[in-house]
């Protein structure tokens, strides 16, 4: 089965997104919106090249043991590492759950863009927030991933679920920093 996610703004009645799953190149696509009638020729219209799938940057926090969450909660959390993180974005938009978008100030809320699966929802080389997401189902649309490190164990029960050592991902870059509540957090950037 295909999976096809449409998003559509109902301000302005011609801005439409759509997500294809990237192994899926049918040669038509039918859109209905609000009664009314599109057809898209060819998916290739939709993408500069067809094969191409839209990259984007994952950011997670880990403990030392890869633990993301316990009993469906972050394990920590830290106003210096949401700094960070909104320094690192700029000015374009940083997608994560709505769970994950309540620890941010109303005042950070400009940036952020809520999808109830943040990979699936950013585009071309946009950053995804995720606690306790699977990456694994992305893992072709991964331009690279940022851990935090904790430097701490945590109780968890869900952990990342890409062994990044093992699967062809290179650390290119590692940094620490001050967090708020904790001594250190260690920054790691891990491309292809």
């Amino acid at each position: 089965m295909t999976h096809c996610d449409i998003w559509y703004n109902e301000e302005n009645q011609e801005d439409w997104q759509i997500v294809i799953d990237p192994g899926f190149w049918d040669t038509s696509v039918s859109i209905i919106l609000l009664g009314g009638y599109r057809e898209i020729k060819s998916i290739e219209n939709m993408i500069e090249q067809k094969g191409k799938v839209t990259t984007l940057i994952a950011m997670l926090c880990v403990d030392d043991n890869g633990g993301t969450m316990f009993n469906h909660r972050r394990q920590s959390q830290d106003r210096a590492l949401r700094k960070r993180i909104l320094e690192l974005v700029g000015e374009g938009p940083l997608w994560m759950s709505a769970y994950s978008a309540r620890q941010f100030s109303a005042e950070d809320q400009q940036s952020i863009r809520q999808a109830e699966a943040p990979p699936a929802a950013a585009g071309e080389g946009e950053f995804c927030f995720l606690e306790g997401d699977p990456l694994l189902p992305y893992e072709k649309k991964l331009e690279s991933v940022i851990l935090f490190r904790w430097n701490r164990v945590y109780p968890s029960d869900t952990c990342i679920d890409i062994r990044l050592d093992e699967q062809g991902w290179n650390l290119v870059e590692s940094s620490e920093f001050k967090g708020y509540s904790h001594e250190r957090i260690t920054q790691e950037v891990y491309k292809r």
